[in-house]
């Protein structure tokens, strides 16, 4: 322990200190016009044979009025910090009896020395290791050239090392001698600077003098931003993308707190779209053998992914999000090549209201279907299958007994447009298969549900809910994603679906047109299945979302035609030139 004869000395007059309210370095209690005064001040010159040492005496003004009956008023009591254990009683699991008080002015002449247990950040004192917060020694060394801890090394205090030896520049503070872990997490929550001193069985931790100084200089009140309220830097930095608010977060110590209350805030905003954590980094082979990297969310827990159960902190979360989305709802057409849209994943998420599944129903038995079309609703639930949202996810293998469709929350609208991107991943499928078993690689379906039908007497059998419109989607050849664009107009009453789903591998990409009757009773839904091999594979995934703009549209069309045969969209310089 640092200056072990004083402190042993404070701890035999610890009581006395106590008793009078006076600071247990200097034994002062008052301060005046003049600063604080350091001297014992006592009623009499004699010290106290009991205490064995002089006591302070109430009836006396440190800046040397009388005897207590001056008209003289009396100094102020002098500022004081205590240490979290301070006063508390004897049957407290916190009580310390030599819990120690200090005075501001104590603090200030400790700059360099070391003696009390001080943050040099936040202010807070400890009597000693086991008091309250964890306090990391300020060091002169890096990790890598670690020299040890300022008793292991031998010295008194931190003023013989010539780092701290050093007066500060004029205006400026001294060097800080420790630090709390709460600080040091809070400037630099991404990355830890503290480690262990390097002699044997010493557990102290140390932290480069350097680090807590460049810190200290950015704390609040540094940036120009910091002289806003919180709550209007928030708003602020809300108008961040994803990427600049990490970098925000990654590189500005003064507002990280601001930028993980909005990660936070989209974090939450979210919850419902994706599948439930944790959050799982691994490889996988493809269809073709190859190893590649692969990001999901398993989908296990009872709670969306959150921090710090699944990240440390909601920056880290939100970034996870961004990256699963870009890659479950087919961003990445969008989001790379020419021109390329680097938030279009940031403005989805923030979107107020998206596509979502409400019903669910399946084919009835051979006995009840009056059509091949014949749905009836079903009830649920099926285990390992979770919809939410605009996803279905596969948590067990097998989990569909029959095809299920999921149908939209709300019904078509009767005039207009409506275009969706509908995606189908299941991990492992794709690669060289005979043709002949195209049945086996139908991984589900896509198409409209017409509901509240009544028989009539023209169709006496028509079922009161049916597939309108489906179209199958197969196995791809080379990927382990089936997409599909489905474009419906309701005053043309047509469904173009634009798919890369095939039997054979000379295509990629093919269009299919489908009238629909739009003015038969009933309501039109969009509806999506999961097939036995889809369904039967864990962690595959059924993904709807709609297109926002015609611009989106536009660009998806492009890339269909960019990757297919079937599909070629004419520059318009070369439509209007005509033959050669």
């Amino acid at each position: 322990m640092l200056h072990e004869y004083l402190e042993r000395k404070r701890r035999d007059n610890v009581a006395l200190y106590n008793a009078t309210g006076a600071c247990h370095i200097c034994g002062s209690s008052c301060r005046n016009k003049r600063g604080f005064s350091h001297a014992m001040e006592c009623e009499s010159s004699r010290p106290s044979p009991s205490a064995g040492c002089a006591f302070v005496s109430d009836r006396v003004h440190s800046d040397g009025y009388g005897d207590g009956d001056s008209m003289v008023p009396r100094a102020d009591r002098s500022a004081m910090k205590v240490c979290p254990c301070f006063d508390q009683g004897e049957d407290d699991p916190d009580y310390s009896p030599y819990s120690i008080r200090v005075c501001e002015m104590c603090i200030k002449n400790d700059a360099n020395v070391g003696r009390i247990l001080h943050c040099g950040m936040c202010g807070v004192v400890a009597c000693d290791e086991d008091c309250g917060p964890v306090m990391y020694e300020c060091t002169d060394h890096e990790k890598w050239n670690n020299a040890g801890c300022v008793e292991c090394r031998s010295k008194s205090d931190f003023s013989e090392l010539p780092l701290f030896r050093d007066r500060p520049p004029p205006g400026g503070a001294p060097r800080a001698t420790r630090v709390c872990e709460r600080c040091l997490a809070a400037a630099t929550p991404w990355v830890r600077h503290d480690f262990e001193c390097r002699v044997f069985r010493c557990r102290r931790r140390l932290v480069p003098s350097d680090v807590v100084e460049y810190k200290r200089a950015r704390r609040f009140g540094s940036s120009p931003l910091n002289v806003l309220p919180e709550d209007g830097l928030v708003a602020i930095a809300g108008y961040l993308s994803g990427a600049e608010l990490r970098s925000l977060f990654q590189t500005c110590s003064a507002l990280c707190r601001v930028a993980e209350r909005v990660a936070r805030d989209r974090s939450v905003a979210s919850a419902g779209l994706l599948p439930a954590g944790p959050i799982v980094e691994t490889k996988r082979k493809d269809g073709f053998g190859q190893s590649r990297d692969w990001l999901y969310f398993e989908g296990t827990a009872g709670h969306d992914v959150r921090a710090p159960d699944d990240q440390k902190v909601w920056v880290g979360v939100h970034h996870f999000i961004q990256k699963v989305t870009r890659d479950v709802f087919y961003f990445d057409f969008q989001m790379s090549g020419p021109g390329a849209d680097d938030t279009a994943v940031e403005r989805f998420l923030q979107r107020e209201s998206r596509f979502a599944f409400g019903g669910a129903y399946v084919r009835p038995g051979r006995a009840e279907a009056r059509t091949l079309d014949h749905l009836v609703p079903y009830a649920g639930p099926t285990p390992g299958l979770v919809v939410r949202g605009g996803t279905v996810h596969v948590t067990e293998s097998n989990a569909l007994a029959t095809p299920v469709a999921m149908t939209s929350d709300v019904p078509l609208p009767p005039a207009g447009r409506v275009r969706l991107i509908v995606r189908i991943f299941v991990p492992g499928s794709g690669g060289p298969r005979p043709t002949r078993d195209v049945e086996h690689y139908k991984l589900g379906s896509v198409g409209l549900v017409r509901t509240g039908q009544v028989p009539s007497e023209s169709a006496p059998l028509a079922p009161p809910v049916q597939w309108a419109v489906r179209s199958d989607l197969v196995e791809n050849w080379l990927k382990e994603d089936v997409v599909a664009g489905v474009d419906y107009d309701a005053g043309a009453g047509t469904l173009v679906v634009h798919s890369n789903s095939h039997t054979s591998r000379l295509t990629r990409f093919q269009a299919h047109t489908t009238q629909v009757d739009a003015g038969a009773p009933g309501e039109l839904y969009l509806a999506a299945q999961l097939l036995p091999k889809a369904a039967g594979t864990v962690q595959s995934i059924l993904s709807v979302r709609e297109v926002a703009d015609d611009a989106e549209w536009s660009r998806f069309l492009d890339h269909v035609a960019l990757e297919g045969t079937h599909l070629v969209r004419p520059a318009p310089a070369a439509a209007a030139a005509g033959p050669a």
